[in-house]
């Protein structure tokens, strides 16, 4: 299962479809429940499509990277929380516009995804009984 996926039909001259998945991973929390922060990082895989009006296109993007987050969680009630955070992508760059397998400098080229994120988190509460 891909950890983010991204949809953007072309709005304001461009458009981009793909996904990044996380490999291995690892995270610490800071603070402890209800009030919970955490750091994580990971190896990840990321692919996409880029196609634009105004920069070299299309973009066929596929890298490995890291991904490094910082994560705030709140228990709203027993059963449902907030998280925020931060996640920034750090990849191998490639030239916009450049073939997969080329190796690009920072000026003109594909290299940090950065995302601003909130999520609800539900717990479905079950009961077993064993005889």
């Amino acid at each position: 299962m891909p950890t983010a996926v991204y949809f953007s039909p072309k709005l304001q001259n461009t458009g981009m479809y793909g996904a990044t998945w996380s490999l291995l991973g690892a995270g610490l929390a800071l603070s402890p429940s209800p009030f919970r922060v955490s750091l994580g990082g990971s190896v990840i895989a990321t692919a996409f499509y880029m196609h634009s009006d105004t920069l070299g296109s299309p973009t066929v993007f596929v890298r490995p990277g890291l991904d490094l987050n910082l994560d705030v969680e709140v228990q709203i009630t027993r059963d449902f929380g907030l998280s925020f955070g931060w996640s920034s992508m750090i990849h191998i760059p490639q030239a916009v516009g450049g073939p997969v397998w080329a190796l690009a400098g920072d000026e003109g080229s594909i290299w940090h995804i950065g995302q601003f994120y909130v999520q609800g988190n539900v717990r479905f509460p079950y009961t077993r009984y064993y005889r």
